[in-house]
C-alpha cells in the first residue's frame, strides 16, 4: 500500500462521513456503513424541519433548522463533521432529452437551457447544472441533467456551516435508491420499476441492470392526502396521519364493494386516483418512445407513503403490475437492523441506497484534506 493510500485510510478512520437526509418535513442524520453485503446503522435520529412559510418552494428557517440539526448530530463546537447530503427529489429540475451527435460537440448549454425553461421561470444562470451522456444511437446522444436552484443551495450550505457539517457531497434521493435497487434485482428481460412515495412528490423511475432507464416527479404525496383527510374531518396533521397509517384505510382486495364505505378512503380517494393516473400515464409514455419494451417486471415502493397498509395492494390492482415493497427487494441486507420506532428499510430507502453508493469516496482524501 502507497503512502498516499496510507493517509487515505487514516483519514477515513478518522474522520467517519455521516448522512443528513432532507425528505419534506423531517431531516435524518445517520452513521452507518455497508459492508460484507449488509447494512450497519449505528445511530439514526430525525427531527423536523420548519418552513419560513406553508408555500411548496418555502426554504427552510435557517435558525429554527440550525438549532434541531445541532441536537440531532451531537454538535460541539469548535469540532466539525463531514456528511454527504441528500435532497427530495422535488428539490431539483431533472429530465432527459436527445441531441444530435454532430450539435453536442459544440456544446449542451442551449438544449439544458431549454429543457430547464420547460418546467420554471427561472434563468438558467440560477441554476447548478449537472449533466451525463449517454451511448450514440442512431446518430443521437441521449443526455440525462439534473439542476437545482443556487438560492435553495445556499440556504442549506449555511444550515449545514452553522451546525458545523462540512458537505462532501450534495445528491437527490433516488441515486441512492437506484443503486440499491440495481444490486438486488436479478437480470431479467423486462425493466422493473420505483415509486418513491415522498411527502411532497412521487418519485417514479424505470431501470434494469445496467441503470435508470428515465425518471419523473410527479406533483403528489403523503402532504395532499393528509390535507385532504384534514379539510373532510376537521382534525390536526398529527389526527390525519394516524388516520391514515394507523387505521385499516385500504382493504387486502382493493376492488370490492366495502372498500367504498369506509370513510377516510372517500376523504382521499380523489388524491388517489389522480396519483395512480400519473403514475399509469409515466408508464404508458416510456412504453410508447420504447415499442421494444413490452411491458414491466415489477413495481417497487418506497418512503414515506409505504406506511400506508395495503398501498402496494391498491396499486397493483389498478396498475396490473406486480407490486413489492422496498424491503423485501432487499432483505437479506437488512436482516440485522434495529431501527427506531416508525421507520423501516422501505421509509430510509434513501439512506440506505447512499451508504451503498458512498457518493463521497470519489477524491474523498482530496475533499477532506481541503475541509
Amino acid at each position: 500500500m502507497s503512502l498516499i493510500e496510507q493517509l487515505n485510510e487514516w483519514l477515513i478512520a478518522r474522520s467517519p462521513v455521516y448522512l443528513l437526509e432532507f425528505s419534506g418535513k423531517k431531516m435524518r442524520w445517520c452513521e452507518g456503513c455497508w459492508k460484507d453485503n449488509r447494512f450497519e446503522i449505528k445511530r439514526l435520529k430525525s427531527a423536523e424541519i420548519v418552513y419560513e412559510s406553508a408555500q411548496p418552494d418555502a426554504l427552510p428557517d435557517v435558525a429554527a433548522t440550525v438549532k434541531e440539526l445541532r441536537a440531532i448530530s451531537g454538535y460541539r463546537f469548535p469540532f466539525e463533521k463531514h456528511a454527504a447530503i441528500i435532497l427530495p427529489d422535488h428539490f431539483f429540475t431533472f429530465g432527459s432529452f436527445l441531441v444530435p451527435a454532430v450539435a453536442a460537440r459544440s456544446g449542451l448549454q442551449p438544449f439544458l437551457e431549454r429543457e430547464i425553461h420547460k418546467t420554471t421561470t427561472l434563468a438558467f444562470k440560477d441554476f447548478h447544472v449537472r449533466y451525463e451522456l449517454g451511448e450514440k444511437r442512431e446518430n443521437r446522444i441521449p443526455v440525462q441533467y439534473c439542476a437545482i436552484s443556487r438560492t435553495r443551495m445556499q440556504t442549506l450550505f449555511q444550515i449545514a456551516e452553522r451546525s458545523g457539517i462540512v458537505s462532501l457531497s450534495v445528491q437527490p434521493a433516488f441515486t441512492g435508491l437506484v443503486k440499491a435497487l440495481k444490486t438486488a434485482t436479478a437480470e431479467a428481460r423486462h425493466p422493473s420499476v420505483f415509486v418513491h412515495l415522498g411527502e411532497r412528490t412521487t418519485t417514479a423511475g424505470i431501470f434494469n441492470r445496467e441503470g435508470l432507464l428515465t425518471i419523473h416527479t410527479i406533483d403528489r404525496g403523503l402532504n395532499d392526502l393528509l390535507t385532504a383527510i384534514k379539510n373532510a374531518c376537521n382534525c390536526n396533521n398529527e389526527q390525519a396521519f394516524s388516520k391514515l397509517t394507523d387505521e385499516i384505510v385500504l382493504l387486502e382486495d382493493p376492488n370490492c364493494e366495502a372498500q367504498g364505505e369506509i370513510e377516510t378512503y372517500q376523504n382521499i380517494e380523489a388524491v388517489l386516483i389522480d396519483l395512480l393516473q400519473k403514475i399509469y400515464g409515466f408508464l404508458l409514455l416510456f412504453s410508447n418512445d420504447h415499442p421494444e419494451e413490452s411491458g414491466f417486471l415489477k413495481i417497487i415502493l418506497s418512503g414515506e407513503g409505504t406506511k400506508i397498509r395495503n398501498i402496494d395492494r391498491l396499486i397493483n390492482a389498478n396498475l396490473g403490475i406486480p407490486t413489492t415493497f422496498f424491503q423485501s427487494e432487499v432483505d437479506m441486507m437488512v436482516s440485522t437492523l434495529t431501527l427506531p420506532e416508525k421507520e423501516s428499510p422501505s421509509t430510509i430507502a434513501a439512506l440506505l441506497g447512499n451508504l451503498m453508493l458512498s457518493p463521497w469516496l470519489l477524491e474523498r482524501y482530496d475533499r477532506i484534506m481541503a475541509a
